[in-house]
């Protein structure tokens, strides 16, 4: 439906029963060299620049370095957006939904288009 781009932060939650643990978590999978790793073993993007030029010859980091020029950035969608498409995926998801009545599939995505364009 959207292809989104934007900023990965890594955050720790105040109320955390171990704060430091917690930081320090979070601030090593911040890190080039965990950032790296994570792009070699699991496929994921890295969200650093450093990290990024590391391993940009990775297929998964390469494909979504081409599709950053189709994506809109998070800050620029509705609030809406991200709840309406997540109700479209749960429907569509679930065992009662049947992809051969075509009709109810169109009302599904009318539905989902209403509830984005809410303002």
């Amino acid at each position: 439906m959207i292809s989104l781009c934007g900023n990965r932060y890594l955050g720790v939650y105040s109320n955390t029963v171990y704060p430091k643990a917690a930081q320090a978590l979070a601030y090593f999978l911040s890190t080039d060299k965990c950032q790296i790793q994570r792009a070699q073993s699991m496929f994921c993007a890295p969200s650093n620049n450093y990290a990024v030029n590391e391993v940009s010859d990775e297929p998964a980091v390469r494909a979504v370095l081409m599709q950053l020029r189709y994506a809109d950035s998070e800050a620029d969608i509705s609030e809406s957006f991200l709840p309406s498409a997540a109700k479209l995926g749960e429907s569509i998801s679930a065992e009662s939904w049947n992809r051969d009545d075509k009709q109810a599939t169109q009302d599904l995505l009318h539905q989902t288009i209403d509830g984005i364009m809410v303002k």
